[in-house]
């Protein structure tokens, strides 16, 4: 199976078109992003994960090194390819 990672933005829309489990990471400061959760009260950042209302694409912030959670998600679809058919079935639908 195939396995995604991307920054936050209109790509995740072209993977979600694909249904492509993707893990999505975003670049900020951790006070740009505790001031941004303050102010917009969005639950999510992911445009696919407002679309379906919950976290298809899992959220990382990187304002440190997190290769080793990125690994762990995209390494836990490629173990478990029945948890990876299952997310390709919600994103179809989604699409």
């Amino acid at each position: 199976g195939e396995t995604c990672v991307a920054v936050s933005g209109s790509v995740s829309l072209e993977l979600l078109n694909r249904a492509k489990p993707t893990v999505t990471i975003f670049r900020a400061g951790r006070s740009a992003i505790w001031l941004v959760r303050q102010l917009v009260k969005v639950k999510y950042m992911s445009l696919v994960n407002l679309l379906a209302g919950e976290e298809l694409y899992p959220e990382i912030p990187c304002w440190r090194d997190e290769s080793d959670r990125i690994a762990g998600q995209i390494l836990g679809w490629l173990d478990d390819p029945a948890s990876r058919a299952a997310l390709v079935d919600r994103l179809t639908d989604l699409r």
